[in-house]
């Protein structure tokens, strides 16, 4: 499925658990006007190999416009963005 054009979707990619980081995000997109995405990395095709890419990936086809991303070893976002526009 898509998401309609006339809604904005941010990604939030929280490979590091943290409660009030998550929440003030989700409350952050609401008060702006974005449809928070939560994802569940405990639960995504991560545990049977997809790479983060891959996923933003699938999501961006799905219509998410940007992406919050929040991990927790050494993680280089920069080459991700070489990879994805968003």
């Amino acid at each position: 499925a898509k998401v309609s054009e006339s809604k904005k979707v941010i990604g939030l990619l929280f490979l590091e658990n943290s409660t009030r980081t998550i929440t003030s995000f989700e409350l952050a997109c609401h008060d702006l006007g974005y449809i928070p995405l939560r994802f569940d990395p405990e639960t995504s095709s991560l545990k049977k190999g997809e790479t983060i890419l891959d996923t933003l990936f699938t999501m961006k086809s799905m219509g998410v416009s940007a992406f919050v991303i929040r991990h927790g070893s050494d993680f280089s976002l920069k080459s991700l963005s070489k990879d994805i526009s968003v």
